[in-house]
């Protein structure tokens, strides 16, 4: 695997170029044009994007189901196992680089980890054998994306004064890695032939060089699934997928600054990209994707499950009374959540049921907004805040709940609402239920439809005035989330396209209807939407 003299010296010449100016830098590179602070498209609205018509979304969801079935086939015919000497050769390499994962077999790394969700993907993919590693970002210490948050249960203030310190400090487990950065990474002396990042990526985005130790790391596996920092898989020289997670995609990828266009490039050289909502599609479209297949991102169907949380609703009870639980655990942020809906259709509901409560997690940009109006409605014996909690803690707040609000801007379903469905509680939010529909083979999550404070509150009233139907649509809930994105349904998924890329299969996408032209629709939205973004860089107006 030693690099060729040539290679050597192209190497060691871009180190010594990547000091040069950045507009110099980019035309040795072969670049027309350097980095501009700019867009270089924009979408406010992806959910009323011209293409996203049923016809289209269900249009791909079949392609994608078909091909992910022609990859099965295909890897069954292959052996799937057909590089033992290179694997042997990877396996001592990631002994050596990362202390190894102490068991033999290790070939996959998932990397990055927002909101933890590469932790939730790897480890019901782990208990059905699947060698997969998680490696975290260097730099990335917030207190959601780190694995000991997915394991914690209790109150963010049970962690000390310094919470995020606190979880920082945590032992990981033996399949979790983090590598320090190298700021000073142009005076260390590289190990070439553990550098994969070509001479071109060198002296483009040097700065992004500090991550040589992850790099390396990374570079001894088999295949990768790369989310929030999609340039890490950029530059591993490994074959990876990418499993966007909202702003990466919508956002960042939007800019055309040095930073987007690394995010771009990087999402377009993934084997896949891996779609969990349909609003993804729209991103596709605009930026000219076609490397994409549904594959949504799972929940352990084990960890979030329904149970008894007796001690908690008497727990919730002295401190506010009260006997029907409203809980959310949306982000309290009114432009994005629409979180204020929430606030109001309680406020309404409230005066016609008088043993509701509402249960707030505390967190978000606008969460004294929303003690304050409380307050204003005359609610505040009626609203329990509670500190941001850690996820085994919210699995029994989930429990302890009747029911969960969600939220009410895009129309699209994160984290939280998985939760509550996997959970088995009835859940209020927007939903576009016609492109649901269309993307998944058992169709939209039984969420109960609102777009207002006043739908909010005659679902409230309907569950509150029928204990059994809130019961029932809990199942219900439950039942769909089974059967659409638990880790039973999609370990295999996973598993079929890592060793697709472990074993060098090629992921075709002809036929894929994102390749299809742009309509002239679709030119005058893209136009009118980039005429209208904000200043950059900011993602909403200032």
């Amino acid at each position: 695997m030693a690099l060729s003299q040539e290679e050597t010296e192209a190497l060691r010449k871009s180190l010594v170029e990547c000091n040069l100016p950045l507009e110099e830098r980019w035309r040795r590179a072969g670049e027309a044009s350097p980095p501009r602070d700019e867009w270089h498209s924009f979408d406010r609205t992806p959910w009323n994007h011209p293409w996203m018509k049923p016809e289209n979304i269900r249009h791909f969801a079949d392609f994608s189901a078909a091909k992910l079935s022609e990859l099965g086939a295909l890897l069954g015919a292959n052996g799937g196992r057909d590089k033992s000497q290179q694997r042997s050769w990877l396996r001592g390499k990631v002994d050596r680089l990362i202390g190894g994962s102490r068991e033999v077999g290790q070939r996959f790394a998932f990397v990055g980890n927002m909101a933890n969700v590469n932790y939730i993907r790897a480890r019901p993919l782990r208990q059905r054998n699947v060698p997969v590693d998680l490696v975290l970002h260097p730099h990335d210490d917030f207190i959601f994306a780190q694995p000991g948050w997915e394991e914690f249960d209790g109150e963010v203030t049970d962690l000390g004064a310094d919470p995020k310190k606190a979880l920082l400090e945590k032992a990981l487990p033996s399949w979790v890695h983090r590598h320090q950065s190298e700021p000073n990474w142009e005076h260390i002396p590289f190990q070439l032939d553990k550098f994969a990042a070509t001479p071109a990526q060198i002296l483009l985005w040097p700065e992004y060089m500090q991550y040589f130790p992850t790099l390396a790391a990374l570079s001894c596996y088999d295949a990768l699934l790369v989310s929030q920092f999609p340039y890490l898989g950029y530059f591993s020289g490994r074959p990876y997928l990418f499993g966007q997670i909202g702003g990466d995609i919508w956002f960042e990828a939007s800019r055309n600054d040095s930073f987007g266009i690394l995010t771009r490039r990087a999402i377009a050289a993934s084997a896949a990209v891996l779609v969990s909502n349909p609003i993804t599609l729209a991103h596709a479209r605009r930026y000219g994707l076609s490397n994409v297949l549904y594959v949504p991102w799972p929940l352990s169907e084990d960890d979030y499950s329904p149970g008894d949380a007796d001690d908690i609703r008497a727990d919730w009870r002295q401190q506010i009374g009260g006997e029907f639980f409203v809980f959310t655990s949306m982000r309290m942020d009114r432009h994005w959540k629409g979180a204020e809906h929430a606030l109001e259709g309680f406020a309404r509901f409230a005066s016609r049921a008088p043993s509701a409560r509402l249960v707030v997690l505390g967190w978000g940009e606008d969460i004294e907004f929303a003690r304050s109006r409380m307050t204003q409605l005359g609610l505040q014996d009626r609203v329990l805040f509670l500190p941001t909690v850690g996820k085994r803690r919210l699995v029994r707040y989930l429990r302890a709940a009747d029911l969960v609000i969600e939220q009410f801007v895009l129309g699209y379903y994160g984290a939280s609402a998985l939760e509550a469905m996997a959970c088995g509680k009835p859940v209020i939010m927007r939903i576009e239920r016609e492109q649901y529909d269309a993307l998944i083979d058992v169709g939209a999550p039984p969420v109960l439809d609102a777009e207002s404070g006043t739908d909010v509150e005659r679902h409230l009233y309907s569950l509150y005035e029928d204990r059994a139907k809130c019961r029932k649509a809990g199942e219900q809930a439950r039942e769909w989330f089974i059967r659409a994105q638990s880790s039973e349904r999609w370990a295999k998924t996973y598993t079929v396209l890592l060793e697709a890329l472990a074993a060098g299969i090629p992921l075709s996408f002809s036929g894929s209807p994102l390749l299809e032209p742009l309509s002239a629709d679709e030119q005058r939205y893209h136009a009118s939407q980039l005429s209208s973004a904000p200043p950059f860089p900011n993602y909403v107006d200032p």
